[in-house]
């Protein structure tokens, strides 16, 4: 996820440190901090529906966070070495945070500690209302997942009471899906301003149904993948980019592949985090979105690169995927 550049200077122009530049997110109010031990860039940005925040840390010791507001905090630390957290700055609450996993925590206004090894983190967060986090997970209740769903209100229930807490028993591998669509939030240079915070709440929906889904349902991982499916996954990423028009889908691809579909979802589930049909909606979405911000192409045209039968159902289904219409992206 992170690059580093040159710097001639040790700090930008307008006070940022000179290693955070390349991670700055225009759409994002940044909070530069510097301190004896470290050098801090905080980045929010607020929707109708959910905050999200990621905050970048060189430096070592023992830091204070503070969330910014009372909810429920998705994170995920990407960094040097593991971080020993402490809600509440209290040692019964000690947290394990690990490169690259996801937790979900209820956190309010009080002052957390962390103890970090020197390096450079960063530190991403999705947060929401109680009320949403629980129609989310509502959404996601079926009968064979009842007693999981039930299990993770109940954790939800006790970490509120307590004041914060750690939600999910274990903590979730962020996988390729979930890392896309969260570069998918931060990297966002094309998305109009009218219609980016839209966008942003779609994207913090699907990260937090996907985080839930890998929480509550039950995988299939007896399948050991090999570096032969891996490059097939590949070949069938790029053969789905670039042949939306003609509606691809998993039971079609698993013909082209000589592969069972059952099978193919398997891996592919198992490999990417999501079944192949969800990646291949996914796909139609971005590109009908990449292709909407170019204003020469025609929207005729572009229902039909992306395999929707005509604009008028490209609209209806933006509309009640992004809950604004394809033309508001232009």
């Amino acid at each position: 996820m992170f690059f580093l550049v040159p710097a001639d200077k040790h700090y930008h122009s307008y006070g940022v440190y000179y290693r955070f530049v390349p991670y700055i997110v225009p759409y994002m109010k940044p909070i530069p901090i510097q301190s004896r031990k470290f050098e801090i860039l905080t980045q929010l940005f607020e929707t109708s529906r959910f905050g999200i925040g990621e905050h970048l840390v060189e430096g070592g010791g023992k830091l204070y966070p503070t969330p910014h507001k009372e909810g429920i905090y998705l994170h995920v630390a990407t960094g040097a070495a593991p971080v020993d957290a402490h809600l509440n700055d209290n040692d019964e609450q000690k947290i394990l945070l690990k490169d690259g996993e996801l937790n979900l925590f209820y956190l309010t206004e009080k002052t957390n500690s962390a103890k970090l090894s020197k390096g450079f983190y960063c530190f991403f967060h999705a947060r929401s209302s109680v009320r949403t986090f629980t129609g989310l997970v509502r959404k996601m209740q079926t009968p064979e997942n009842a007693e999981k769903v039930l299990s993770l209100m109940a954790a939800a229930g006790r970490a509120i009471e307590a004041g914060s807490g750690l939600i999910n028993s274990s903590s979730v591998e962020l996988d390729p899906y979930g890392a896309s669509l969260i570069q998918e939030i931060r990297d966002i240079r094309i998305i109009p301003r009218k219609t980016l915070k839209s966008y942003i709440n779609k994207k913090i929906e699907q990260l937090m149904l996907h985080f839930l889904d890998r929480c509550i349902n039950t995988r299939d991982t007896s399948y050991s993948i090999t570096g032969d499916d891996i490059h097939m996954i590949d070949s069938i990423k790029d053969y789905i980019w670039h042949h939306l028009h003609n509606q691809p889908s998993a039971a079609q691809l698993g013909i082209k592949y000589n592969i069972p579909t059952e099978k193919l979802n398997n891996i592919f589930a198992q490999f990417y985090g999501v079944p192949l049909d969800t990646y291949i909606e996914h796909c139609r979405v971005e590109k009908a979105v990449c292709l909407l911000t170019d204003a020469k192409q025609s929207t005729s045209l572009i229902a039909t690169v992306t395999g929707f039968r005509n604009y008028q159902a490209l609209t209806a289904y933006f509309i009640a995927h992004f809950g604004c219409a394809p033309s508001d992206f232009r």
